[in-house]
């Protein structure tokens, strides 16, 4: 038999007899050593504590993250399940030292109508966008990545985060808002306030 150097799955979802991460187990299991794993898993696997956090750990303690990318949520509508992809190095232990590419793809061309989800030009590809960024990250994972707020950001994973959860959203960072946007936030949480107050008959008396 030759060795398995490549794996592309997708294990069922919230078997009540088997954890999704063990099938990743034994994924690995019959890889060879710097062969390369891919695969899709409830988003929860990656930031539930307990054993699911000890298995993190573990996984990294023998081998290597290489990206983490969060797809849209509707990806596999009807399925509510938000849905991550992890490509794991088997066999390299992760340093704390060694970039992950974390993306957040929020959309993938299609829009959801009358009970499908179709392809439509009134959306965008996030997933397309940053496939070529993916791949040469891959193949390349000391390479310099642009760092793009709440999408794309390649930085070490913290070890020493309690929760250690392995996910863009931990990650990424976030845009820098502007006086406007920030005016306009504090305008919209006033109104919700006021409309609050008004619904709920709640009075204040001001000294």
């Amino acid at each position: 038999m030759p060795p398995v150097t490549r794996v592309l799955m997708n294990p069922p979802f919230g078997l009540k007899t088997d954890k999704e991460y063990r099938f990743v187990n034994h994924a690995l299991e019959q890889m060879e050593d710097h062969g390369l794993l891919f695969c899709i898993l409830p988003y929860s696997v990656m930031v539930k504590p307990g054993e699911y956090r000890d298995w993190r750990r573990n996984l990294l303690a023998a081998n290597s993250l290489l990206a983490v990318v969060t797809f849209p949520i509707d990806i596999f509508y009807p399925v509510s399940a938000p849905p991550v992809g992890i490509f794991i190095r088997r066999g390299t232990p992760h340093t704390s030292a060694q970039n992950t590419l974390w993306i957040r793809a929020e959309t993938d061309g299609h829009l959801k109508s009358k009970g499908k989800r179709l392809r439509s030009s009134r959306t965008t590809n996030d997933l397309s966008d940053c496939e070529p960024i993916l791949k040469a990250f891959l193949n390349d994972p000391v390479r310099c990545v642009e760092n793009v707020p709440k999408y794309l950001k390649a930085c070490p994973i913290d070890f020493e985060d309690k929760l250690f959860e392995l996910v863009p959203e931990v990650y990424l960072d976030q845009e820098d808002l502007s006086d406007e946007d920030i005016l306009s936030g504090v305008d919209s949480t006033l109104r919700e306030c006021a409309a609050f107050l008004i619904r709920n008959r709640i009075s204040s008396t001001w000294d």
